[in-house]
């Protein structure tokens, strides 16, 4: 017996998305080869189109912003939240490294405070909690230096279940 018609769509890339992959060193060359690695990384199959392409020095270090283009899988019950966060560090690829931790904690608290998440029979809940800890992509991310600190103001987006709205 065959697989049920449509069953290969499953999990199919089917949502275009924009994001932002950074890649820091202290060559500028080096630093976008890093962005290249992470854009690899971040796109299904590595499968992606760059839209966009900045280079920037900040405190002596440089840090390439590569705007990609790729697909990902978004079910049917899903949408695209946003959210920011404010990263600091006393260079700009730690404050870059603090926002993405912070986004990383703001969506795994949101996880845990969903109430059932702690009712493994409740299936709904449990993928719920995956779905919001499978990850989010970078935005926008810009960087600043206050009184010697650094700050990363970044925005980012994720999937999250239309029913925890």
């Amino acid at each position: 017996m065959g697989a049920p018609a449509g069953a290969a769509e499953l999990n199919k890339p089917n949502e275009t998305i924009t994001e932002f992959v950074i890649g820091f060193d202290s060559d500028p060359e080096r630093a976008e080869e890093e962005a290249i690695a992470e854009a690899a990384t971040r796109a299904i199959d590595g499968d992606y189109e760059t839209k966009g392409l900045l280079i920037e020095v900040g405190g002596g270090i440089c840090y390439t912003r590569m705007l990609i283009e790729h697909k990902i899988y978004m079910r049917p019950t899903q949408t695209r939240d946003q959210q920011v966060v404010a990263g600091y560090g006393n260079s700009c690829e730690r404050a870059y490294e603090d926002a993405r931790d912070k986004a990383t904690a703001l969506l795994s608290d949101s996880c845990r405070s969903t109430a059932r998440i702690n009712d493994k029979k409740d299936e709904r809940a449990q993928s719920r909690c995956r779905a919001n800890s499978a990850g989010y992509w970078i935005k926008s991310a810009t960087f600043a230096k206050y009184n010697g600190k650094w700050t990363c103001i970044m925005k980012f987006e994720y999937l999250k279940d239309k029913e925890a709205e």
